[in-house]
């Protein structure tokens, strides 16, 4: 991976998943692994894929498959899935498009997307066992206090001018309580200190102009620092957060 990947990238990685014959797939879409009967639709969808593709003799392989079905899936994930979907010719027996068959089954979470971006970065392995089922916004914010390289067990960022790239945006209070349900996580991958705006990139269930409703880029206006002990929080957009610096190698 570039040393100058950044969440950004991973946004456009995520639009651009190159399939066999030429052409890409985006993953426009939002999937969280919460009981629907929606969910269930779109899991059993993704594993008769994956029935057809091993019948075909292609060899698919589990783990992208069981990722997908939670929302935790990867671009590689995506690549693997859509590439034998598409030699087995399941795309055709169906009479549908590669690309119409993700966005009505294919998405990722917002902790997906993230996970994702620092298995990118090599920051973090996605097949180790504590990612298997996704994580948590809580477990993001006390596994980059235990792991932080500073050795500082706060890393929680106050000030705009302190604010680096790849800084995790987790939607809590200094607490650790989360401030909206369910939680949500963006990641920063620029700011412009003129107009205190922060370019995020993340995976948002609300469509943005493009009518991506999964991987997207959100700009988000600094507030400030509010309240004071576990309630302080930083204000974006009328929203509570707080911003976390990420430690350099997850467990």
């Amino acid at each position: 991976m570039s040393t100058n990947f950044d969440a950004s990238d991973l946004v456009e990685w995520y639009w651009g998943i190159p399939i066999p014959g030429g052409g890409n797939v985006s993953i426009n879409k939002y999937l969280i692994n919460h009981p629907s009967t929606e969910l269930t639709r779109k899991q059993t969808s993704i594993a008769s894929l994956y029935t057809a593709a091993s019948g075909s003799g292609l060899s698919p392989r589990a783990a992208p498959f069981g990722r997908a079905k939670i929302g935790k899936a990867t671009p590689e994930d995506f690549e693997h899935i859509l590439g034998v979907g598409s030699d087995s010719g399941y795309f055709e027996k169906l009479k549908t498009t590669p690309q119409q068959w993700a966005d009505s089954n294919l998405g990722v979470d917002c902790t997906g997307f993230a996970v994702a971006y620092f298995d990118a970065l090599d920051r973090l392995a996605i097949g180790k066992g504590v990612y298997s089922g996704g994580v948590s916004c809580p477990w993001l914010l006390g596994t980059a206090r235990k792991n932080n390289s500073s050795g500082d067990s706060d890393v929680l960022i106050w000030d705009f001018d302190d604010i680096e790239q790849d800084d995790i945006i987790l939607w809590m209070y200094a607490s650790g309580k989360e401030s909206r349900s369910p939680g949500h996580i963006s990641i920063i991958y620029d700011v412009d200190s003129a107009t205190n705006l922060l370019y995020c990139a993340e995976s948002n269930g609300s469509a943005d102009k493009s009518a991506h409703s999964g991987p997207r880029y959100t700009e988000r206006v600094w507030g400030g620092a509010k309240g004071s002990g576990g309630g302080k929080y930083i204000e974006l957009d009328k929203g509570a957060v707080i911003i976390v610096r990420p430690p350099t190698r997850f467990p």
